[in-house]
């Protein structure tokens, strides 16, 4: 048998599964009752494409207007907007309080970092650990503490509007915003603003926080759809943006250290 009749059929029973694969999302699955558009009720591609570009929100917004309060957004996914939904599926049972759905390792994939955070981390032990200890931060006493350096940074964003309006400049208000959340965060969590409103500018490490944010969600995406892109995409990460991953880190740590060496009794 040649090689080429060998891929041809390859290739046949490859079409062959794959749309047989279709034909059952639409006619067979355990959700196929549930309206949506065709494409999107028999691949995933679509729902990929709706959160490569970005506009998940509004594409599931559209659909809703279109086919109701329940849409299949994908083979096995359903978006709900009716607020009965929620305790359906997050609420506490009648008798005792119904455990926290387990988060899908797919879309939770390991930081880059090695230790994951309170969004990510899989283990419901880790994540009581972790939330008890940001708890302290958002008690009322401590919100209360925290009051006037976030008036602070409220002040510097008002001058530096107010000083870009004296001028006739034009005002990025995205910008502006972005540059008070990462000072107060940078403020609360290493001690020290970053600048970023006294410059109007990005620094080089919230650049990259930036940068990455959309980088971060296709991975993502690429995950949770083709699990063994876990195993492989890691191992096609350039030496030179390991080395900037490393720096980025080593920043933050190096901040985080000098804030633990700081006396202080401030917020």
């Amino acid at each position: 048998m040649s090689i080429l009749l060998i891929l041809l059929r390859v290739f046949y029973l490859a079409i062959s599964a794959t749309f047989g694969w279709l034909a059952y999302n639409i006619l067979f699955h355990p959700l196929r009752k549930y309206p949506g558009p065709l494409l999107w009720r028999a691949s995933p591609i679509p729902r990929i494409l709706s959160r490569w570009r970005g506009s998940t929100v509004f594409d599931a917004h559209r659909l809703h207007e279109q086919y109701g309060p329940v849409v299949r957004l994908s083979p096995w996914e359903l978006s709900y907007t009716s607020s009965d939904a929620w305790k359906d599926i997050h609420g506490t049972g009648n008798s005792t309080p119904r455990k926290p759905l387990p988060k899908n390792p797919l879309a939770n994939p390991p930081p880059m970092s090695g230790e994951p955070g309170l969004i990510d981390v899989l283990d419901d032990e880790k994540h009581r650990q972790q939330r008890q200890l940001f708890n302290q931060g958002f008690s009322t006493r401590a919100l209360k503490e925290q009051e006037p350096l976030l008036c602070k940074h409220v002040d510097r964003l008002v001058a530096a509007v107010q000083s870009r309006a004296d001028q006739g400049s034009e005002v990025n208000m995205v910008d502006m915003f972005n540059f008070l959340a990462f000072d107060v965060m940078g403020d609360l969590a290493f001690g020290t603003s970053l600048g970023l409103l006294e410059n109007t500018e990005y620094n080089t490490w919230v650049r990259v926080i930036v940068a990455t944010i959309k980088v971060v969600t296709i991975r993502i995406v690429v995950f949770y759809h083709i699990p063994f892109a876990s195993k492989i995409l890691p191992l096609l990460v350039p030496k030179s943006m390991k080395a900037k991953r490393d720096a980025h880190m080593k920043f933050a740590e190096d901040r985080v250290r000098e804030r633990l060496e700081r006396k202080t009794d401030r917020p």
